[in-house]
């Protein structure tokens, strides 16, 4: 999937019909290798915790995926999170089927955000690219339960009883394409079983 950006006059863009349909919306090559490079660096000073988890609070800032955000939320946007999410090579660590958007609301009072994924490598399902159930978003945020595994990077889950796999897709991204998404949207990913890193970094924005 790709979209032109431009939220003018109030108009409603073709990205935002298609993100308010299906619950996310992929844009191709958003951000110049200059910019991946610099958060790649970024990321290399830092330290990754044992489920690839790294705290991001003071990465460089892009315009772009504050605009991105913005589009899609149709108001202004405050970035209030930011990590970045690492698979090493042959890594088995994976997210089960989740919402987001449950703990915002619980924990921090956030109803209107939105994630915007970036792509650092090649991703897709030969590495743990994301997976996503279009539409799912129209169904209310619910807690999430413990999943008993030790290779769940949040160690949280969705209620299997709303997890319809049978219409998931995966999401196939190049390095500086994003995919952002709905707090409410089921997603997940796999283990990453290629020979090389997958890396992403994730924006959380919320409307002001």
């Amino acid at each position: 999937m790709d979209g032109a950006l431009g939220h003018e006059g109030g108009a409603v863009s073709e990205l935002r019909r298609r993100y308010d349909r299906d619950g996310f919306v992929v844009v191709q090559q958003l951000l110049d290798q200059d910019t991946v490079q610099l958060w790649q660096r970024h990321l290399d000073t830092l330290d990754a915790a044992t489920n690839g988890l790294v705290p991001a609070q003071h990465i460089p800032r892009h315009p772009a995926t504050s605009s991105l955000a913005s589009e899609l939320l149709g108001t202004r946007a405050e970035l209030f999170g930011a990590t970045f999410v690492v698979k090493p090579p042959a890594s088995p660590w994976r997210v089960s089927w989740h919402q987001d958007g449950e703990p915002w609301q619980r924990q921090w009072g956030i109803e209107h955000a939105v994630t915007v994924w970036v792509s650092l490598d090649p991703t897709g399902p030969h590495n743990g690219g994301l997976r996503m159930i279009p539409g799912s978003h129209r169904r209310a945020a619910h807690a999430l339960e413990p999943v008993d595994s030790e290779f769940d990077v949040f160690g949280w889950a969705s209620p299997a009883h709303l997890v319809d796999e049978t219409t998931a897709v995966d999401v196939t991204l190049e390095v500086g394409d994003v995919s952002a998404h709905h707090p409410a949207v089921m997603h997940a990913s796999g283990p990453n079983a290629s020979d090389g890193p997958r890396r992403a970094l994730s924006l959380r924005y919320r409307g002001t």
